[in-house]
């Protein structure tokens, strides 16, 4: 899965971002290829995003997560195992997790 992932994401061919022969490319890859294998679904890894706390005025180190604009509905495609959904209600002002079996729950 992170294979086709990033098969999908990176550009292709020569372009001065990989460098000559597209071996900055292959090095990129190879790397996120392991970092989606570490922290991806299945694995036994912790991710830790940002630090432990944030000051009142802190202006970067945030977490983002999907919006919608209204109660959700839908149901994840994606089964991740005991990994739970989140989404933002943007019109509400509310969060949302879809836990494994859901459904949407207000947090």
């Amino acid at each position: 899965m992170a294979a086709d992932f990033l098969r999908q994401t990176l550009p292709q061919g020569n372009t001065p971002a990989l460098g000559a022969n597209g071996v900055m490319g292959n090095v990129w890859y190879r790397f996120l290829d392991a970092l989606f294998k570490r922290c991806g679904s299945g694995g036994s890894s912790d991710i830790v995003f940002g630090a432990a706390e944030l000051p009142t005025t802190a202006t970067k180190g945030f977490f983002f997560c999907p919006t919608c604009a209204g109660v959700p509905t839908g149901v994840p495609e994606q089964d991740y195992g005991d990994q739970t959904a989140l989404v933002y209600d943007s019109a509400g002002n509310r969060l949302y997790a879809y836990p494994p079996g859901g459904p949407w729950t207000l947090v």
